[in-house]
């Protein structure tokens, strides 16, 4: 083994680990883990075995295992950036919910209104 395959395995470890070890691993899905570390292995053992990553291309049809790498990566980043747009979007969206509630609590505090129980039972069940 050469010594980029050790520092590439290794760095792979030290991913793998951060990955799932992390602070904000509980609130990923197991599927995701799952295909996290499928991902990793598959960078293992690209890196191990890189004959068969051009084996693997030919038989895909694509001239060389790098290209092969390279489509496979953009797929991987294309699912991402997708993944963290959504993400987002429903962060800002349960941000503007919140920022909703805490309008109308707010508002019938200032007023001293009594629907206030009301307003926000509305917010949670909007056939109420």
């Amino acid at each position: 083994m050469i010594l980029v395959q050790v520092l590439m395995v290794g760095a792979v470890v030290v991913l793998a680990l951060l990955g799932l070890r992390g602070e904000s691993s509980h609130r990923v899905s197991a599927s995701k883990k799952l295909a996290f570390c499928l991902l990793m292995v598959s960078v293992v053992v690209a890196v191990l075995f890189p004959t068969l990553v051009a084996e693997a291309a030919q038989v895909v049809g694509v001239g060389r295992g790098t290209d092969l790498v390279l489509y496979v990566l953009a797929m991987a980043f294309g699912f991402y950036v997708v993944s963290q747009y959504l993400a987002a979007q429903r962060s800002r969206n349960e941000l503007h919910r919140l920022a909703r509630r805490i309008a109308l609590v707010e508002a019938a505090e200032r007023y001293e209104l009594s629907f206030a129980n009301h307003a926000t039972n509305v917010e949670r069940d909007p056939e109420a």
